[in-house]
């Protein structure tokens, strides 16, 4: 049996692939109207076109919820990186957000803010959170063990 070799792809092809998705991702808010939530949604989504970021899921084993020598305080990570990275967006999970309280998020969200960086998406990687269940009854349980951290 015969293998084709593995495809190579250039650093450009890769950027320029993900600002396209980046870019058709954004396209989906087109249609919102003058003044709504989606509407403001869509200017934010225009304003990221071309920007890069990180999502936390990549360096989970690196995070810590406190200061720690040789790990990523997550507080710090906006300011990083703006300062080191030059990264806008910033993807996160919550398995690696040390606390999903109310408090804590806003801490997070403040931290982004101040360093001008853009939150655009939280995963909600919780196993035994059935926020797709077809029974109201379980999804209203687990959204409420999600906003209680």
């Amino acid at each position: 049996m015969q293998h084709d070799p593995p495809a190579t792809c250039t650093r450009r092809t890769f950027l320029g692939a993900t600002a396209t998705t980046l870019a058709c991702g954004f396209a989906a808010t087109a249609a919102a109207a003058p003044g709504s939530s989606a509407d403001d949604a869509r200017r934010r989504g225009r304003d990221l076109v071309g920007q890069f970021g990180v999502t936390t899921g990549s360096f989970v084993k690196h995070l810590a919820s406190k200061p720690t020598p040789g790990k990523l305080f997550m507080l710090d990570l906006p300011k990083i990186m703006r300062d080191e990275l030059d990264l806008q967006v910033i993807d996160l999970m919550t398995a690696t957000l040390p606390y999903t309280n109310a408090d804590y998020c806003a801490q997070f969200r403040d931290a982004a803010e101040k360093a001008g960086r853009t939150i655009t998406n939280l995963k909600l990687n919780l196993a035994e959170a059935e926020i797709g269940s077809s029974d109201e009854a379980v999804r209203s349980r687990a959204l409420a063990g999600m906003k209680q951290g």
